[in-house]
């Protein structure tokens, strides 16, 4: 309180009228054990609930897989777990994001957190906060860190100093799919999955509908085995755009391609080599889309 009413009276004093984002718990805990009291004491100095999430934390002495990102608890358990609080906040005016979120915490961990299985993680869990109703999240991150997005070099040229991207991240690559699948005013679409021998693979498939009608389907292989067919049935619409997201394996830390095209090898940020062009034709309203392990496909399908 005392740091909020500083805050707001430096401001008032230069005639602006703004409010403040808050809390910033570095565990789900605290935020389940606190909001209520945190909201009826401040509310009417916050425009903005957030939350910091991880999908693993270091001090909880667990030991990490290589495929710990790919296991399906850790995209929707906080996501769920949050989801109840969405509808009492927005009924505060006030909007409620993952303020920071990443991997693993303490700057994520080599191998998992650096890796292609990071990327598939992050556009699921970007779903289910986006199903639960959160309005957004922040990804955390500098330069260089084992979970960041991007690694930029640093040249003093005479004294100016200029910063040539060096590396980007799988991650990265996560956010960018998921920027495409979920951009456009897009909102979420009911999907409905079936097994065809009763058991499904480790799979999620997610659907939206953008502001000109048009309509994604993402397909996010997170299953290290399985390869075959996923049949989509949508009546109506014709040939999709097809956006695969590939890599050597799910460990892999380079070699991503998204559409035929990668970031490796690029200075400025712009993807290299041309696209695929691939497109899937639908028989009778089904659209059978070959999918390979570990790996995410992106239609994109216009009436």
């Amino acid at each position: 309180t005392n740091w909020t009413t500083a805050i707001l009276n430096a401001e008032s004093s230069l005639g602006a009228n703004v409010k403040v984002m808050g809390a910033a718990w570095g565990g789900v805990n605290y935020f389940l054990n606190n909001i209520a009291a945190y909201e009826q004491s401040e509310s009417q100095y916050i425009n903005l609930a957030t939350q910091h999430v991880y999908g693993g934390y270091t001090e909880s002495g667990q030991s990490f897989a290589n495929d710990y990102l790919l296991t399906p608890s850790v995209a929707t358990q906080t996501p769920h777990t949050l989801q109840p609080y969405v509808a009492p906040i927005h009924g505060l005016n006030q909007k409620f994001r993952v303020g920071e979120i990443n991997s693993i915490d303490d700057g994520g961990i080599a191998g998992i957190s650096d890796a292609f299985g990071a990327a598939l993680w992050a556009i699921d869990t970007m779903f289910e906060y986006a199903n639960a109703g959160l309005d957004g999240v922040n990804w955390h991150g500098t330069s260089g860190c084992t979970y960041c997005a991007f690694t930029f070099a640093v040249h003093n040229l005479g004294g100016i100093y200029v910063y040539p991207l060096q590396h980007v991240a799988p991650l990265y690559y996560g956010m960018y799919f998921f920027h495409q699948a979920a951009g456009n005013g897009a909102h979420l679409l009911p999907v409905t999955l079936n097994a065809s021998g009763g058991t499904l693979p480790n799979i999620k498939i997610w659907s939206t509908i953008d502001s000109n009608n048009v309509v994604r389907v993402a397909i996010i292989n997170k299953d290290e085995s399985f390869a075959g067919n996923v049949m989509v049935s949508l009546s109506g619409y014709g040939a999709a755009q097809v956006t695969r997201l590939v890599a050597p394996s799910y460990t892999a830390t380079s070699g991503v391609s998204i559409g035929g095209q990668t970031f490796d090898g690029s200075i400025d940020g712009n993807l290299v080599y041309s696209a695929n062009g691939e497109t899937n034709t639908p028989s009778n309203g089904v659209y059978s889309v070959p999918v390979q392990p570990t790996s995410a496909v992106l239609l994109t399908i216009s009436q």
